[in-house]
């Protein structure tokens, strides 16, 4: 995204599905917890705060911050069900991009719920469906010098 920014590149395409298991309905997923940059702090729906922040690199070698709350804190939660799947030894933890795209990335998710976005990204995904049948019947996936 920063790319595209610097470019003055609006990117129209939907962003991959959060998987992890916070994400199935009824639990507290990312968008659930309050997080302020400045002080490091992570504060879960029921008003606890991580124990840990540190900056770190995704499996993908990206930048990313893992906020870590204590087991401790976790366990007697009414809702520990709703937000730790499996509470070991540690509590909650969650990983997040860098603040910038973090922020833009919760910008992109409402966005994207938007019924105006929808409707414009069903000429994209036409587009798409086009291009796909076009090179499927011609083998051809893009232009040649001649």
């Amino acid at each position: 995204m920063a790319d595209a920014r610097a470019h003055g590149v609006a990117l129209h395409r939907p962003l991959k599905s959060v998987t992890n298991a916070q994400a199935r309905a009824g639990t507290y997923g990312q968008d659930a917890f309050t997080v302020d940059w400045d002080s490091k702090r992570v504060t879960c729906p029921n008003g606890i705060t991580n124990t840990g922040w540190r900056e770190d690199r995704s499996q993908q070698g990206l930048p990313v911050v893992r906020a870590q709350f204590s087991a401790r804190d976790c366990q007697p939660c009414p809702v520990v069900g709703d937000c730790v799947p499996n509470l070991s030894a540690k509590g909650r933890a969650i990983t997040l991009r860098p603040q910038q795209a973090h922020r833009e990335l919760q910008q992109a998710r409402a966005l994207q719920q938007a019924d105006e976005w929808k409707e414009r990204y069903k000429v994209r995904a036409g587009i798409e469906g086009t291009h796909k049948a076009c090179t499927a019947v011609t083998c051809v996936d893009h232009a040649t010098a001649a």
